[in-house]
């Protein structure tokens, strides 16, 4: 699919994802829903009495007062001058945010995992010293994890098909992405940064990327950020061809869009989309919850020495 192609698929999308996500609404009624609107302009601007009209094939409406004031809120978080490739990088952007702040808030001493043989080779005495450790360790792990899903959608709804619905059999390996350009066809592989890969990694990437070739395709590894000099010596030293076989920062963002120094939109699109939208900054919000797990800790340890604690961890 060309770039206009894919931006009425994304269109649909993205209505049907506004649309799940309201309370009441299963992918039946959501999918009613988009065939009712032509364009996500016309979907964000629509009124209650817009879905009001909306019915199914025996003529009966198909939603309530209550499923229609969740899609009114829901549908306010997308602002309505962006096209469909920003209004997919701020609904990331901002479900983002919101699901990493979930998991912060989430996280007590029942669901943390303190590694006590760690704790003693690090010299960690105090709790909040022992609880900032972990929660900081397990946070930035679950953020970057995340990251690497979310930047990944990132990149395939800037212009990008899902080669999870192509023919797996050409790749082995299955690459993320697929991006048609006139009549090439490139396979993407996409990373998050240019650290991010082991020699391993790498080999299979040549491996992959061989029989990509083989079918007469094109195939390079891209990733969302950096600059050349970064890339790591596991990539530089063991892709082949690394120069031609990688696109990195503002050229794979400008590649995938078509568009030159796509990358700053990106970057505005999402801090317009997460600004504002803590109370505190994020590492404020991890410092408080490691405040309340130091209570947890003192009303659930009370009395107890150091060593006995660390064995309740073996």
């Amino acid at each position: 699919m060309n770039i206009k192609e894919l931006n009425k698929k994304f269109e649909k999308e993205l209505i049907f994802e506004l649309s799940i996500g309201a309370s009441g609404i299963g992918p039946s009624k959501a999918g009613t829903i988009v065939e009712n609107f032509d364009s996500l302009k016309e979907f964000l601007e629509a009124e209650k009495k817009d879905f009001l009209e909306i019915i199914n094939r025996k003529n009966k409406k198909i939603l309530n007062d209550e499923q229609i004031k969740s899609i009114l809120t829901v549908k306010k978080i997308i602002p309505p001058n962006l096209d469909v490739r920003q209004a997919w990088l701020f609904k990331l952007s901002y479900d983002f945010i919101h699901s990493q702040v979930s998991m912060v808030s989430s996280l007590n001493l029942d669901n943390i995992d303190i590694n006590p043989l760690l704790v003693e080779a690090l010299d960690l005495k105090e709790p909040k010293d022992i609880i900032s450790f972990v929660i900081y360790q397990s946070v930035t792990r679950s953020v970057v994890t995340a990251w690497g899903t979310c930047v990944e959608n990132m990149v395939k709804y800037v212009g990008c098909e899902g080669n999870d619905a192509r023919d797996k059999s050409l790749t082995g390996k299955n690459f993320d992405l697929k991006k048609c350009l006139g009549s090439e066809e490139y396979y993407i592989q996409v990373k998050s940064g240019p650290n991010t890969m082991n020699v391993g990694m790498v080999y299979s990437l040549n491996e992959t990327i061989a029989k990509i070739k083989a079918k007469g395709k094109k195939a390079f590894l891209g990733m969302t950020y950096g600059k050349r000099d970064r890339i790591s010596p596991q990539i530089m030293g063991n892709l082949n061809d690394p120069v031609k076989q990688t696109k990195i920062g503002r050229e794979l963002w400008d590649f995938i869009a078509e568009e030159k120094d796509y990358y700053k939109k990106v970057v505005k699109t999402i801090s317009d989309a997460t600004t504002g939208l803590l109370d505190h900054n994020f590492i404020e919000l991890i410092d408080n919850k490691i405040d309340d797990l130091v209570v947890q800790w003192e009303e659930k340890f009370k009395g107890k020495q150091f060593n006995e604690i660390l064995e309740f961890y073996i």
